[in-house]
């Protein structure tokens, strides 16, 4: 039987020993990667009273709200003002999903989100980052500013109420201007193209005219701009960028047809549930009630988007139900009365047409 003898080792060897065993053990360690802004950002969803106003408030018509402004108030350059008969200023805005405030002031900072909520999609998707910028071009000073200048236009615009997380309207969804780095990655390519205003449906969405809307032009471009051009510049170029496609192209006008396809429907006698008039009162086969009611000429357009969409040429009687009352049932509706809870907006003069 052998027993090896034990040996004497120099502490300072032993030392040695250990701290190469660590060095060792750390070196076969991966490190884990920082946190870019991207790995900490996160839209959180509406709160409840919100998700009240989303999902259960019936449409609220957009209005031209007018407030007192203090002379000592100085608004920027190009806000277009009112006076009252006592002679106090007014900041005039539109409560529209197309209404602005002046520029380089938040929409927040004039107006109520509460109404532009309810006359747009209702439901909440929480922006992320959909493709991946170079960081590095952040670096192009150029760059940076064409991509925050279209920030700041959409801040100005009621866009901004579902679209920007730094106007504080407690509801930011789908994209996200204010999110880190490069923002316009919280978007899809074929949604670039929608932007860039080369797509003329987008101007189905309703407009106002600049002259009553801070000098913002929404007939050019999806995004109000008080430079169509440089925003549809910036668009096409991102667009390019990206190394856009023909199918991302199709994409966008087939997601326009989305929006709008039924507008361009050919008339035809019969729409279902329409079903027709009994005892002098309309009848359609569905336990849904209507909240707007039109006659039309067979040859007008479809009611589109307010403020400047939703009363087409040829319409003969329209009628709208207040927010604050219930919808109409099928069966309550005679031609030429207008129903309780509701007001009618054409003929404006309040007569009743003659229907034949």
């Amino acid at each position: 039987m052998f027993r090896m003898s034990p040996r004497k080792i120099p502490l300072g060897s032993t030392l040695a020993l250990f701290f190469s065993l660590v060095f060792l053990m750390g070196c076969g360690e991966e490190e884990e990667p920082a946190a870019t802004p991207w790995d900490l950002y996160q839209i959180d969803p509406p709160t409840s009273d919100i998700q009240e106003i989303l999902g259960q408030t019936p449409y609220l018509y957009p209005e031209r709200v007018c407030s007192p402004v203090d002379d000592s108030v100085e608004l920027p350059e190009g806000a277009s003002v009112e006076f009252d008969e006592n002679g106090q200023r007014l900041l005039c805005i539109w409560e529209s999903v197309v209404g602005c405030a002046p520029e380089g002031m938040k929409y927040t900072d004039v107006s109520d989100c509460r109404e532009v909520f309810t006359q747009a999609p209702s439901w909440f998707s929480e922006p992320t980052q959909k493709f991946v910028s170079d960081p590095a071009i952040l670096d192009d000073p150029e760059y940076v500013a064409e991509l925050e200048w279209v920030q700041s236009q959409v801040d100005s615009s009621a866009c901004s109420c579902c679209h920007s997380s730094g106007v504080g309207s407690g509801n930011t969804s789908g994209f996200d201007v204010h999110a880190p780095q490069v923002w316009t990655d919280t978007l899809e390519t074929y949604q670039i193209a929608m932007l860039t205003g080369e797509f003329d449906d987008h101007a189905l969405f309703g407009w106002v005219e600049p002259d009553e809307n801070h000098g913002f032009d929404r007939a050019e471009t999806m995004f109000p701009s008080t430079d169509p051009e440089r925003m549809k510049a910036f668009f096409v170029a991102e667009f390019e960028r990206r190394g856009g496609t023909e199918e991302d192209l199709e994409e966008a006008d087939q997601g326009f047809d989305t929006f709008f396809g039924r507008l361009f429907e050919e008339y035809s006698e019969c729409v279902s549930p329409w079903q027709g008039i009994e005892d002098d009162r309309v009848v359609w086969d569905s336990d849904s009630g209507v909240r707007q009611f039109y006659v039309l000429e067979a040859e007008a357009d479809t009611p589109g988007f307010p403020p400047n969409l939703d009363k087409p040429e040829g319409t003969v009687w329209a009628f709208y139900v207040s927010p604050d009352a219930e919808a109409i049932p099928s069966g309550s509706i005679e031609l030429g009365q207008v129903p309780d809870g509701a007001v009618q907006v054409i003929p404006a003069d309040g007569s009743a047409p003659e229907f034949v």
